[in-house]
């Protein structure tokens, strides 16, 4: 993929996340932002992250659309490895000017993750829908412990410590907004948990 390819991605990307950014935005206005006793209603939420959606896509588009004059260190680097791939490419066209079919990817290829972000993606679709499925027998919170601890050991490989850990602070964090502040009732399972 060339930086001009990675460029028109990224600026579609962010067209797409303005856009959803927008709807989350409307649709937070559909429901009530703050209730008459001066809580937080139904619609802060998606009100809020609406509003973080499209003002992190602006951003991005703006550095895109600009030229990147914030580019970063690494925006860069990514940037010249995309040219020498680019290089490499073009370099390893044969006589006949037919272009390598790509089965002697190297370490360095770009393209070589696909397969591997692919992977990923599956894993994480069937853990949540395995957690989707745990949730009337155990309950919500523990469910999505459990999905958490999967992803992060299975998908992410982090070590156990490390797993359980974000696990539990994630778990703790969804717990602590959803019914501590908002007031939601989650499911529960057969323990009441």
């Amino acid at each position: 993929m060339t930086p001009s390819a990675l460029r028109r991605g990224r600026l579609v990307f962010d067209l797409v996340a303005l856009a959803i950014g927008a709807a989350a935005i409307i649709s937070g206005f559909g429901y009530r932002v703050v209730l008459d006793n001066g809580q937080i209603g139904p619609g802060f939420m998606p009100l809020l992250a609406g509003v973080l959606i499209v003002v992190f896509a602006l951003i991005d588009g703006v550095r895109e659309y600009t030229g990147n004059p914030l580019d970063s260190p690494i925006d860069n680097q990514i940037d010249a490895e995309l040219e020498q791939v680019a290089a490499e490419r073009a370099e390893a066209m044969d006589a006949s000017g037919n272009a390598d079919d790509g089965s002697s990817r190297d370490e360095g290829d770009i393209s070589a993750g696909a397969t591997g972000a692919a992977r990923k993606f599956v894993l994480v679709v069937a853990v949540m829908f395995v957690a989707l499925l745990l949730t009337p027998v155990l309950g919500m919170i523990p469910a999505f412990f459990l999905m958490l601890l999967a992803i992060t050991l299975g998908v992410e490989r982090l070590k156990i410590l490390t797993a359980a850990l974000v696990s539990i602070l994630a778990t703790a964090a969804i717990y602590g907004i959803f019914v501590m502040l908002l007031g939601i009732r989650l499911p529960i399972g057969i323990f009441g948990i």
